[in-house]
C-alpha cells in the first residue's frame, strides 16, 4: 500500500485487486485510451459485483511516479505491454458506518434538450 500511496490513514485491506489493461489488444493509435475506458467499465461492473455479495470495496488510483509504477511492476511482474488502470482495496464492512449524503438538483437543471 505504501507504494500506491493514496491509503494512508486506513489498515491494510484483507485484498488488493490491480486492473490492468493490454495495449497489445489495440491496433491504432486512435485507441490508445481505449484500455482506460474498457477497464474502468470493468472495474465498475467488478466494484458492484463485490458489493453484491457483501464485501466492501474502494477503488484508489494508479497515478503514481515512474519509480513507484516500476516498484509494482516488478513485485506483481506486470509486463510493459499492460498499463495499470486501478487498484481496488477488498475487505468487509464495518459494524455501523456513517455516510455522506449529498442533496439532488432536479433533472431540469442540469440537463436541457434541444430541437
Amino acid at each position: 500500500m505504501h507504494i500506491q500511496g493514496g491509503f494512508r490513514g486506513y489498515p491494510a485491506p484483507p485484498a488488493l485487486i490491480l486492473v490492468t489493461a493490454d495495449n497489445q489488444a489495440f491496433v491504432s493509435s486512435v485507441e490508445r485510451n481505449e484500455g482506460f475506458v474498457d477497464g474502468g467499465l470493468f472495474s465498475m461492473q467488478l466494484l458492484m459485483s463485490l458489493e453484491s455479495v457483501g464485501l466492501a470495496a474502494c477503488p484508489l488510483n494508479t497515478m503514481m511516479n515512474t519509480r513507484n509504477e516500476s516498484m509494482t511492476r516488478e513485485l506483481m511482474q506486470i509486463p510493459d505491454n499492460e498499463f495499470l488502470v486501478m487498484y481496488i482495496a477488498v475487505g468487509h464492512f464495518p459494524e455501523t458506518l456513517n455516510l455522506c449524503r449529498s442533496s439532488r438538483l432536479p433533472v431540469e437543471m442540469i440537463m436541457s434538450i434541444t430541437e
